[in-house]
Formats: structure tokens, sequence, C-alpha cells
């Protein structure tokens, strides 16, 4: 299963709902914000809500694919770049080769 990338606040939202406080707001939260992150994480299929007409968060529960993804990512790391790295050891090793190769011939 790959990761998804979660913003803070979503991870504190998918937490929440984990626990059973779908309906609650955090503490650090206001609605509003908490509201939107309940709302992304529904799109991304990971928790089932209702929402009042303001946005405001009725009720939230984890669906089973939340619940599959937090029982394979259940610290919530986010997909680590890899792209930018390979491409950076690549250009390395290249170097590397020229320059070896450069000191062998002279």
């Amino acid at each position: 299963m790959e990761r998804i990338k979660l913003t803070k606040s979503e991870k504190v939202a998918l937490r929440n709902v984990n626990n059973g406080r779908g309906g609650c707001v955090p503490i650090d939260m206001d609605a509003r914000r908490y509201g939107r992150c309940v709302f992304h994480l529904q799109q991304l299929g990971l928790v089932q809500a209702q929402f009042e007409e303001g946005g405001t968060v009725v009720d939230a529960r984890m669906s089973a694919f939340g619940l599959d993804y937090l029982a394979y990512n259940p610290h919530l790391r986010n997909p680590f770049p890899w792209q930018p790295v390979a491409t950076i050891a690549a250009t390395a090793a290249a170097i590397i080769t020229l320059l070896v190769a450069c000191s062998i011939t002279i």
C-alpha cells in the first residue's frame, strides 16, 4: 500500500477520528480547519463523515480503507521523495567515475 501525503493537521484529525472522537474538534485546532481536514480525508477515502451546512463536522468514522491504512502506516509517515535522492546519487557517481577515469589516464 502506498503512503499518502498528509499535512500535520490532517494527521491530527485522522488520529482524532481513529480514537472515536470524530465529531469533537481537537483542542489545538479550530472547527473550520478541522472540517477541511476531515473533508479531505473523506475525499481520500480514509474516513466517512457527516457535515453541517457551514462545514462543521457532525460525525466522522474510520472507513475500512482508513483502518487498513493505519495498520500499514501506524506512525502516519509521509512518502519519502526518492527521485531527487536518486538523481543526486547518480550525479555524484558520475562525477566520481569521471574523476577516477581522468586520474588513471594522466
